[in-house]
């Protein structure tokens, strides 16, 4: 029976190999992922704050919420869409006179604060195509119609109503990015600032305002810095997955998602938000072949959680990411 000593030694070894790969799967499978470095560095944790205050280019420091007026442009943009798109393409000051929405927008520049996406947290917090919903491609192509009849006054030489547009769509997106609940919303409300902002700056050149000018240049700068710091979250954030350098970074970053939604973690509201959102495409995949069972398993428990949120934003998102489908999951883009 012990004749042949070296074939059990070679056995033995082979059923130690075994059970370690076995032990290895194990934990590697059952056990949630850790945050990588990226995910524990405090530049990404921290609140966003751009390096020049909004308010510096364009004074809003009048009481009062201008989310009421926002939501009249919302609802005539929804309504007359094709209307706003064609304006921005090609529209004149004469077309400018058939935008109700406008008006609002110009009204609500110098208040203090918007609750714009906030006013319909179910509409606007979920999954829709390219990350925007509804009311925000409506406001920021209001905005930008108002971008528009700023250029047409400023080329018939009317500088002071080129200077109301320009300020009133610079507002628009100051409030966009102040509020930001969801990535896009920040995004798209950088783009307005800046877009207001080299109009402005043209105007204070017109003017030989060269303090103003320089103001308005180390402001710009600050939101590219900005952006730049935005685009590199998102990447990691947004990834869907579904191929195979597109499942690496999934399951690269999993245990970052977790951690994001943590609010002992992570100070950014938005970044909650897109991470809680994030969790629920973990249902489906959490980085294909690379991916951690223990971590689809952990999604669901943690949105639960997150139901129960304090923040409305995160709750919100937390609801959509439950009913998130698989249909629904694979029309994301």
């Amino acid at each position: 029976m012990w004749g042949n000593v070296a074939g059990w030694i070679i056995a033995g070894v082979l059923f130690v190999c075994i059970m370690g790969g076995a032990y290895v799967v194990h934990v590697t499978v059952n056990k949630t992922s850790a945050p990588t470095r990226f995910g524990t560095d405090e530049k990404n944790l921290a609140s966003l704050v751009l390096d020049v205050s909004p308010g510096t280019i364009v004074p809003m420091a009048s009481p009062g919420d201008a989310g009421p007026m926002y939501r009249k442009t919302i609802d005539d943009v929804l309504a007359n869409m094709p209307k706003y798109e064609k304006f921005i393409e090609r529209g004149t000051l004469a077309d400018a006179k058939s935008l109700a929405g406008v008006a609002a927008i110009l009204e609500a520049t110098q208040l203090s604060t918007a609750s714009i996406l906030m006013q319909k947290p179910a509409t606007n917090i979920g999954y829709f195509d390219y990350a925007a919903p509804p009311d925000l491609v409506a406001i920021d192509l209001a905005g930008r119609a108002v971008e528009r009849i700023g250029l047409l006054h400023n080329a018939a030489g009317n500088t002071k109503e080129a200077q109301r547009h320009f300020q009133a769509s610079f507002a628009l997106g100051a409030k966009l990015f102040a509020e930001r609940v969801i990535f896009m919303e920040a995004f798209k409300g950088i783009g307005l600032m800046n877009g207001g902002a080299e109009m402005l700056k043209l105007l204070a050149l017109k003017e030989k305002d060269d303090k103003r000018v320089e103001t308005i240049e180390s402001f710009v700068a600050g939101t590219k810095d900005m952006t730049s710091q935005l685009e590199k979250m998102w990447k990691v954030v947004n990834a869907v997955g579904g191929t195979g350098q597109a499942d690496r970074l999934v399951a690269r970053h999993a245990g970052d998602i977790f951690y994001f939604t943590d609010a002992d973690h992570m100070k950014e509201r938005m970044w909650r938000v897109e991470a809680t959102l994030k969790l629920g495409r973990f249902k489906f995949n959490v980085g294909g072949q690379e991916g951690r069972v223990a971590d689809q398993t952990a999604a669901e428990y943690l949105l639960r959680d997150l139901e129960k949120d304090s923040d409305l934003a995160v709750r919100t998102a937390a609801d959509a990411a439950l009913k998130l489908t698989l249909q629904d999951f694979r029309l994301i883009k």
